[in-house]
């Protein structure tokens, strides 16, 4: 998955076109550390996928770890509310 991604936006080959070969050899070595095995990636995208779901829940038996916004209007307005209004000539 992680090798997919990077496949897409460096090339299949993962040659760098900008860079002598010796000098891109260099750089795959340095960078090749940091690749996560797809195992662990699909793992964080379970984990991240479940969180959601549990942030989206009504009354979850655990709280999610992710913070989740209110962002729908939980009432509409009936018109039959106070209010008070102060005219001002100055916009």
């Amino acid at each position: 998955m992680t090798r997919n991604i990077i496949f897409k936006n460096v090339g299949e080959d993962l040659t760098f076109k900008i860079l002598p070969d010796s000098k891109a050899e260099k750089v795959k070595l340095l960078t090749d550390p940091y690749l996560l095995p797809d195992s662990i990636i699909k793992r964080v995208i379970e984990t991240f996928e479940s969180e959601l779901e549990l942030g989206l829940e009504k009354n979850p038996n655990t709280q999610s770890s992710l913070q989740m916004a209110n962002t729908f209007v939980p009432k509409l307005l009936s018109g039959n509310g106070k209010f008070c209004v102060k005219e001002s000539a100055n916009f």
